[in-house]
């Protein structure tokens, strides 16, 4: 499976906003966590063997999933030990 991001932000607080718009869902590093303390968000920890940084899965809580949010979200809870070598292949051996 290809994964092709459709946007990028910058403020943690804007993606937060929209994951609890129901407009998708996100992998965030561990320190920005706080700004996902938001009621009807939920919190998933990827643990992936070699990564340095924690980090976690957001989505809104008890809500339907889109079909693409939905497929991204089952295929990183089960492909989590792919992904390493996936960004090792992207990223390089020193940078994971």
């Amino acid at each position: 499976m290809k994964l092709q991001s459709v946007m990028e932000l910058e403020h943690p607080a804007t993606v937060a906003g929209m994951v609890q718009a129901g407009l998708g869902i996100t992998v965030v590093p561990e320190l920005t966590l706080f700004q996902f303390t938001r009621p009807g968000l939920v919190v998933r920890p990827l643990k992936i063997a070699g990564l340095e940084r924690s980090i976690y899965i957001v989505r809104r809580r008890g809500k339907t999933l889109s079909a693409a949010a939905s497929a991204l979200y089952d295929h990183m809870m089960s492909e989590r030990g792919k992904i390493h070598d996936y960004l090792r292949m992207q990223l390089g051996a020193a940078a994971v």
